[in-house]
């Protein structure tokens, strides 16, 4: 997609679609090891060098649109360096109390806030070679790059003058030349330029399309008007010389109803009357062009799509007939010159190696097709990941599959590309999980599944293997190297079935003002603590029912026994005494309701941070994932806090959640060269990358210790571009001695968040009914007992 930017500060919008090409697909017999026939694709990368000025402190580096032709590619960046030293005091004033500066220092302070940033359009030649660089300003702000119908580089350009007394602006179509000139410009005489996605039609008029609105503009640049579209404009493609857009309807309610394509006249602008619908949107989020042809990037490679028959897809590429991290490759980067070469260009972060929040780079990938696969003989581990894929993890794979001394070729599935979310993200989490489930059972799953360990039916023998026989075995980690507390807490049993590879740690914080140090609690202590609180001071927060029993029930780790399939909800007191907390504290209001009642004003009486820090809220949950969401809690109440966690039967505190797991499959023939992988994502630097690129918490304790040094080091990049206003009014500056406190705690987590997601959705469907007074408690506990009975025995 062509997508529009604007010169803005740091930030950083990011949307991860977990979208489906239809049902579950056929099975197909797996290869067990490659051949020297299976295609291969060698594939070539060249770095495409960010600017960057010499002798100066970089906070980020940011890359916005990008774009390949046939003969070069082109990006815009961002680049935000500190303000001179001596400038710094100025700089903070300028931030944390504008309405000091004189008239005089504010102009200064403007100044060396536009002297801080560069910006501007990067041209490359495929081959790496600089062609030349077109700079920004806020005199010239680069709004779109389009490739020309005869494939130059094209930029729309507004131009303005900050001269009070001659004061003018134009956007402008430009071509850009060899040199960085910008040429043989047309005028856009038009405002609709919050455009979302722009093409150059075959007749030489540039589209736009937005919002409900569709643009056109003439070879003049004269705009035919604005058409609506009546629906929710996503994109716009070329197929067979027709110009079509697509988007989204909906009902009154503001739910999506259906996917349509509607024709747009190339010579008018009008928008044809015919709704052509569509049964999914894969194809179409991830749009680009193979000449004439609609092209999408997915997970599982790149593949040639007819829109009006959308089930036909050709693949041109698949990702396992190559050795390349697919993250952040689109389709309209994507170049193909014949079925033997293709260009990709690739945006990611980089920041594994860098102190910088934010670290765009972008490469060039060459791939041409090889005559053998130099992979053959080599075992096929097929690994199956669930939701987000880090990038760091691909990174990791593709190192791993080119070091000539590795026992096995890693290949990389993700279901979630077979399985459609037919109501919602928590439907597709459960089919999708219990596709891999059956698949495992049954023999035909893959040799090791990743981040699947917050869910229960995994944790059995039946499906996975102890890897303490790995961890203590033949090729052992030494234990005193990692957090194996953490390790223990992801024990069934006794046996670690998922070993975690990063993590983060929930639970509730609570107020030690006003329930006394606690460093875990049972359901009875927390109804207690509640029910002894002054008439002053509310226990939680207001919070949905099902967000509240999402968190109550997730340390309850024996409701469902998967090895006997028996099922405990009508004979264990601890899912009644849930259920009567969960009413008892919690929220009938819609999620939505609570979140416009609290808001997001830090000075807000309502929020709820205050009301912890003035004594009349008693816990408030916690999500830690750094040493900065760390001390946010820590800090809080003047520090008088503890991390006791969701009560529990077990009374273990705080819980080690969600992160990065990984298991290997009881069915697997290669169980020594799946534990070799997995053993390799243990190194230091590759947990670092992990934690970092997965926001979680590294199990290696050396790869903690680094990314707290990096944490302490971002905080202070943050504050001089950002100001101390950025934080709360009690913020400090992050230190390595906060780290050692940090970490005191994280030896301490001992509790696990577990639960089975069919089962969570059942429970979800059904405890309202006890919530509201329509059906008495023994009611609906026996209706969950009965329908988890059923779903746990279907399972096999």
């Amino acid at each position: 997609m062509k997508r529009c930017f604007y010169r803005a500060a740091a930030g950083v919008l990011c949307a991860s679609f977990l979208l489906s090409g239809g049902c579950s697909k056929k099975k197909e017999k797996k290869a067990k090891e490659i051949k020297a026939s299976d295609p291969y694709f060698l594939a070539e990368t060249v770095e495409l060098p960010v600017p960057a000025r010499e002798g100066e402190e970089v906070v980020y580096r940011q890359i916005d649109q990008t774009i390949i032709l046939k003969d070069r590619a082109a990006f815009f960046y961002h680049v935000q360096y500190t303000a001179p030293k001596e400038k710094q005091e100025l700089m903070d004033r300028y931030r944390d109390d504008f309405y000091s500066l004189t008239e005089e220092e504010l102009s200064e302070a403007q100044k060396i806030e536009d002297e801080c940033m560069a910006e501007g359009v990067m041209v490359y030649g495929l081959d790496g070679h600089l062609i030349c660089e077109i700079p920004a300003s806020r005199e010239r702000m680069i709004y779109g790059m389009l490739e020309s119908l005869d494939g130059r580089l094209l930029l729309i350009v507004h131009e303005t003058t900050l001269d009070p007394n001659s004061i003018w602006s134009a956007t402008t179509l430009y071509e850009v030349s060899d040199d960085g000139q910008l040429i043989n410009g047309v005028e856009l005489k038009t405002d609709s330029l919050h455009t979302y996605d722009m093409l150059i039609l075959p007749n030489g008029n540039l589209l736009g399309v937005g919002g409900n609105d569709v643009t056109v503009i003439d070879k003049e640049g004269k705009s035919l008007g604005d058409e609506p579209a009546d629906c929710d404009v996503g994109g716009a493609f070329l197929f067979n010389g027709k110009c079509y857009i697509w988007g989204s309807e909906y009902d009154e309610n503001f739910v999506i109803t259906g996917y349509i394509l509607r024709e747009v006249d190339q010579d008018t602008g009008k928008v044809k009357p015919e709704r052509i619908r569509y049964p999914d949107t894969l194809s179409l989020y991830f749009t680009g062009r193979n000449g004439d042809k609609p092209v999408y990037a997915g997970s599982e490679g790149i593949f040639e799509f007819d829109p009006l028959a959308s089930e036909k897809r050709d693949p041109i590429l698949t990702w396992k007939d190559t050795d390349v991290n697919h993250t952040g490759i689109s389709a309209d980067n994507v170049r193909i010159i014949s079925n033997d070469e293709i260009y990709l260009l690739r945006k990611y972060d980089g920041g594994e190696s860098s102190n910088s929040y934010m670290d765009n780079c972008i490469s060039v990938i060459h791939l041409t097709r090889q005559e053998k696969n130099p992979h053959a003989g080599q075992p096929i581990i097929e690994v199956v990941c669930n939701r987000d894929i880090p990038n760091s993890f691909l990174d990791h794979v593709v190192e791993y599959n080119l070091d000539p001394n590795s026992k096995a070729h890693i290949v990389v599935r993700d279901y979630s590309d077979e399985y459609m979310a037919s109501n919602s993200w928590s439907q597709l989490v459960s089919e999708v999980t219990d596709a891999v489930y059956l698949d495992l059972l049954n023999g035909d799953g893959p040799d090791i599944i990743v981040n699947f360990g917050e869910y229960a039916q995994f944790e059995r023998e039946e499906v996975l293997v102890d890897l303490n026989q790995f961890i203590d075995g033949a090729s052992p980690l030494h234990r005193d190297e990692y957090y194996d507390n953490i390790f223990r807490a992801h024990e069934t049993d006794g046996k670690l079935f998922q070993i975690p590879l990063t993590y983060w740690v929930e639970g509730f914080v609570t107020n030690s003002d006003v329930v006394g140090e606690r460093t875990s609690w049972d359901l009875n202590e927390f109804d207690q603590a509640a029910s002894s609180l002054p008439k002053d001071v509310t226990m939680i927060e207001e919070t949905d029912w099902i967000t509240l029993l999402e968190q109550m029930i997730s340390p309850q780790r024996d409701l469902i026994d998967y090895s006997s399939k028996t099922v405990h909800y009508s004979d264990d007191p601890g899912f009644a005494k849930v259920l009567e907390l969960v009413k008892k504290y919690g929220s009938g209001r819609d999620i939505e309701d609570i979140y416009k009642t609290k808001g997001d004003d830090p000075e807000s009486a309502s929020n709820p941070v205050n009301q912890f820090n003035s004594g009349s809220l008693a816990v408030i949950p916690a999500s830690i994932v750094d040493l900065g969401s760390y001390w946010e809690y820590a800090r809080m109440n003047g520090k008088k806090v503890s991390f006791a966690g969701y009560p529990s039967p077990q009374k273990k505190g705080m819980s080690a959640s969600g992160g990065f797991t990984a298991g290997i499959a009881r069915t697997s023939e290669h169980k020594e060269e799946a534990w070799d992988f997995i053993r390799s994502l243990l190194g230091e630097k590759t947990q670092e990358a992990l934690s970092r690129d997965n926001t979680s918490i590294p199990v290696n304790r050396a790869s903690l210790d680094a990314t707290i040094r990096k944490r302490v080091e971002t905080d202070r990049l943050y504050r001089l571009i950002f100001g101390e206003s950025s934080y709360s009014e009690n913020g400090e500056p992050l230190t390595e001695e906060m780290g050692e406190e940090y970490k005191k705690m994280l030896a301490n987590v001992r509790g696990r968040a577990l639960s089975d997601p069919t089962a969570m959705l059942i429970v979800s469907e059904e405890a309202p009914g006890y919530f509201t007074g329509q059906k008495s408690l023994t009611d609906v506990v026996s209706i969950i007992q009965n329908r988890c009975s059923t779903i746990v025995k279907e399972r096999g």
